[in-house]
């Protein structure tokens, strides 16, 4: 494999315009970041370091903390370390969903199953996983499909029932 060349410019040229933001405005920037030096966090207090945590995730749009951990890891580390991480406003992760007794996951697996046309566990887990796996840790998926499995094994047994009396027929007459 050839190795690419850097464009053109000292380390310093490279380094500030690959740092530079095009989005960013310069003084707002700056007090999220200041180029080339480190931030020194033990200076600061908790209300400036989610100051600065909020400046960023405004200017970059962040929607989550991963998002906020992916585009500084160091702010997102001291934030943690600092137990601030709620106070910025992001969510952890998407909200769980309150499932409710065994009785109420099931009929919610019903209509789900009905709406959907879902005939088999894999159909149910392709479409809404989190249901799939409330069942599947209550031990429910089994209690859930027997019935869908026997009527199928019915309407086979059924088809196959019909195909012996036809060639039974077929037979008969000749």
């Amino acid at each position: 494999m050839r190795r690419q060349k850097l464009r053109s410019g000292s380390r310093a040229e490279i380094r500030d315009r690959t740092m530079a933001h095009p989005k960013v405005d310069a003084p707002l920037a700056e007090g999220i970041r200041s180029a080339g030096r480190k931030r020194d966090w033990a200076s600061m207090g908790d209300e400036q370091i989610v100051g600065i945590a909020r400046k960023l995730i405004e200017v970059k749009g962040i929607l989550n903390r991963e998002g906020l951990r992916r585009a500084d890891r160091g702010l997102y580390g001291i934030l943690w370390k600092r137990k601030l991480l709620d106070r910025i406003g992001l969510t952890k992760r998407q909200d769980k969903r309150n499932w409710g007794t065994d009785e109420e996951v099931l009929d919610i697996a019903l209509k789900s199953i009905e709406e959907r046309g879902i005939r088999s566990r894999k159909g149910l887990e392709k479409a809404d996983i989190g249901l799939y796996q409330a069942l599947r840790r209550r031990k429910l998926l089994d209690s859930l499909f027997a019935p869908i499995r026997q009527g199928q094994e019915s309407e086979e047994q059924e088809k196959g029932l019909r195909e012996i009396a036809e060639a039974l027929e077929e037979f008969g007459s000749k």
